[in-house]
């Protein structure tokens, strides 16, 4: 069975092309721009890995909240990181706390990406 990732971002141009290559590459694909959909998703959707994005666009809560909730009630799922901004990065040991697995500065390579999921 394919493994399942959640991409959480809030620029559809990085949803449509990680989503297009992650699905050539035989991986399940769900997508959303909102950390509140994403919780919501990982409660009914069960991913095996998230890539998230540490800064969602307000209103709404950002990559940092969303992780600290979906730990409340999953702490199996595999997180990859992903930021392009400095106060992102400058999260980076709050999100290390929250058992991420991996961190990825944007822009990131696809392949680099896809070898990351694959050791995963």
């Amino acid at each position: 069975m394919a493994k399942k990732i959640l991409i959480v971002d809030d620029e559809q141009e990085i949803l449509d092309i990680v989503s297009i290559a992650l699905q050539k590459a035989g991986y399940e694909v769900l997508c959303t721009k909102t950390g509140e959909e994403a919780i919501e998703l990982v409660k009914s959707q069960n991913p095996d890995i998230i890539l998230l994005d540490v800064c969602l666009p307000q209103p709404g809560i950002d990559g940092v909240e969303t992780l600290k909730r979906i730990r409340e009630f999953n702490h199996q799922v595999k997180v990859i990181v992903t930021s392009g901004l400095e106060k992102g990065i400058q999260r980076l040991d709050e999100m290390k706390k929250l058992c991420i697995v991996d961190f990825l500065s944007k822009p990131f390579s696809l392949s680099k990406l896809k070898e990351l999921i694959g050791r995963l």
